[in-house]
């Protein structure tokens, strides 16, 4: 039942007994709840002000514009900042600072102010804020709401180094949690060390006990005893320099970097080229060489030496041992297991949010400039041919980036079918047990997504007219689905045919949308005439505006374009002659892309947002 609001002290009590988070507000639908709230004529401007708080997004106590676009005009409008708002909202944040006890909110109108234009921003409003997020800490829930503190941390450091205040409380607010004197998510520990050394001047100043590398020593052995080698490998990069720059000797962490490489290596002994163990004991060597255990860094040499001789040259193959098969078969169960052992809505955020739902390509790149040895083959040009026999060429003599940007893509086309193993399981077994089907997938566009959101743009006779891509969408997804539980039931020959030429085009218009919304210009001019920019060069863009991070492109690109399946333009040119051309593959890897421009979400902020202040915004601010 919505809220009805009978004076602003109704709703100022309303959102002191309710806010209990800083970025995570959004998820209890407090801005939502607002929306749908009813209230007079004379509180619906405070109303929107709330609104409008709680949408502003800092980072290092700096607002920035959530959302922004461009008019037809050239115009520039956006999701409001401080410096947009008129100044009956700027009183009213004035007087919602004095007499708020909420110091979530306290914190939010603090940085507010900070951030407004003179006469009224002031340093008192950030120290204060400061002081606010202090305390909210003592409140926030630091287990499942890890992140929310995490950000809280990073606001009040920025803070805390740029006024000088409350330094060591700062300090010691990070530390407790890192040490664990204050409970917190055993997992987001890492990501404490990494903000300690973002800021390692302060912490530095404010750890005489020196209790940092400890700890980290501790977290690191922990970490190592659960096979967690990827976080062991994160703290041993982050500590080296951490211990050198406070005058430190690193080759102990040298040496556990060493350690963790071969714990990797060991693990990826049943790898039949034998490529990986190879890589990560020559990393293993290295990192001994640091570290100045000359006889770890020959044992390492010696036992990749030892594997050189099972490698299979000129040979790419996926072939697995029966042994081998049921290993990768029984990793597939545990970890399908463990992603649908949560409900359908997780399920989905898994495939629209999780950094492990895609393979990792700037690791990918990162290993091919660490690794890559020169070959013979680097001197000889190179032609593909496609599936469709068009041809491209690459000359010899290419420079070292552009080898190891090769490298790097070949190691991608493997790694992506090894997830697709795991993805393509995932998607049936979600379907058997009811958590991943077209129901629960529209179900969540429904509550989660921008999909589903009305959005308004203008005709050609200036009348504002709304729309929804979901209409759009939904029939091509419950034709997969249709598809999908004939694989999952046994109960016919599927066909992905309808569903791959519906959806794939449309990821382009998607992608458009998006950065539109966030500000992006997706014209460009070509000899006097406009033109939309290509899907690749919005995949730069997207990278740009950081609304996609560099893996999440790749993955797209690599789907949909050239460097790699290319099934944009088999679908738009019908190159796709034969029903196995329309494969479940290709389905579920575009069903994937869907999900991962799915995960943005709209609040409206516009001309309703900012009542008071000259040029209202038409406009509508994301949060991811």
């Amino acid at each position: 039942m919505p809220e009805i609001f009978t004076s602003i002290a109704n709703l100022a009590s309303f959102l002191d007994t309710n806010c209990h988070t800083w970025n995570a507000i959004h998820d209890r639908d407090l801005t939502a709840e607002l929306k749908e709230a009813t209230a007079p004529s004379e509180i619906a401007p405070a109303v929107q002000y709330e609104r409008i708080a709680l949408g502003i997004w800092f980072k290092e106590c700096t607002a920035e514009r959530e959302f922004s676009a461009t008019t037809t005009e050239g115009q520039t409008v956006g999701s409001p900042l401080p410096n947009d708002l008129g100044s009956d909202a700027l009183s009213y944040y004035q007087q919602r600072f004095d007499q708020t006890t909420n110091p979530f909110l306290k914190a939010r109108y603090g940085l507010i102010l900070w951030n407004a234009p003179k006469p009224i921003k002031s340093g008192r409003y950030a120290i204060a804020a400061l002081d606010s997020l202090l305390a909210a800490l003592n409140q926030a829930d630091c287990i499942s709401g890890r992140r929310d503190c995490l950000d809280i941390l990073r606001q009040a450091c920025a803070i805390s180094t740029r006024f000088r205040h409350r330094e060591a409380d700062t300090a010691a607010a990070a530390l407790d949690r890192f040490t664990g004197a204050v409970p917190y998510e055993q997992e987001g520990r890492a990501h404490i060390f990494t903000l300690i050394t973002e800021q390692a001047q302060l912490f530095r100043a404010h750890d005489p006990a020196g209790t940092i590398l400890p700890t980290v020593v501790s977290l690191f052995e922990e970490r190592f005893a659960a096979a967690d080698y990827h976080t062991c490998e994160h703290l041993c990069k982050l500590a080296a320099p951490f211990a050198q720059g406070s005058q430190l000797p690193p080759r102990e962490w040298h040496q556990r970097l060493g350690q963790t490489y071969e714990a990797l290596a060991a693990q990826r002994l049943s790898d039949d080229s034998s490529l990986m163990p190879i890589e990560f004991l020559t990393r293993a060597a290295n990192a001994y060489q640091l570290s100045g255990d000359q006889a770890a860094e020959t044992r390492s040499l010696e036992q990749a030496q030892a594997l050189k001789d099972k490698l299979r040259l000129g040979v790419v193959t996926s072939e697995f041992t029966p042994e081998q098969s049921q290993m990768l078969a029984d990793d597939i169960k545990r970890h399908t297991e463990a992603v649908l052992a949560v409900d359908a809505d997780e399920v989905c955020r898994y495939l629209a949010f999780s950094p492990r739902a895609i393979p990792d390509f700037a690791d990918m790149k990162q290993k091919a400039a660490q690794e890559r040895q020169p070959s013979f083959l680097d001197l000889v040009p190179t032609v593909y041919i496609d599936e469709n026999r068009n041809t491209s060429h690459e000359p010899s003599g290419a420079d070292e980036e552009e080898r190891n940007l090769r490298y790097a893509k070949q190691m991608y086309s493997l790694g992506l079918q090894l997830q697709l193993q795991y993805t393509g399981r995932l998607f049936v077994e979600g379907y058997r047990q009811g958590k991943f089907t077209f129901e629960t997938v529209r179900s969540y566009l429904e509550q989660h997504s921008w999909f589903a959101q009305p959005l308004p743009e203008s005709d050609f006779s200036g009348n504002t007219v709304e729309y929804a891509w979901a209409p759009l969408i939904l029939p091509g997804l419950e034709n997969f689905f249709q598809q999908l539980g004939k694989v999952a039931n046994g109960s016919g020959q599927p066909d992905f045919v309808l569903c791959l030429d519906s959806l794939t085009p449309k990821m382009e218009g998607l992608l458009r949308e998006l950065l539109q919304r966030s500000g992006a210009s997706t014209i460009t001019a070509r000899q006097r005439d406009l033109r939309e920019v290509a899907f690749d060069g919005l995949l730069d863009l997207a990278q740009e505006k950081d609304l996609l991070d560099e893996n999440e492109c790749y993955f797209i690109r690599y789907v949909c374009l050239s460097e790699g399946k290319n099934v944009r333009n088999n679908v738009a040119h019908a190159y796709y002659h034969h029903l196995h051309q329309y494969s479940i593959e290709k389905a579920v890897l575009m069903v994937l892309v869907l999900l991962r421009l799915s995960h943005f979400h709209f609040g409206p902020v516009a001309a309703e947002a900012t009542p008071d202040s000259a040029g209202d915004a038409a406009s509508s601010e994301p949060g991811l």
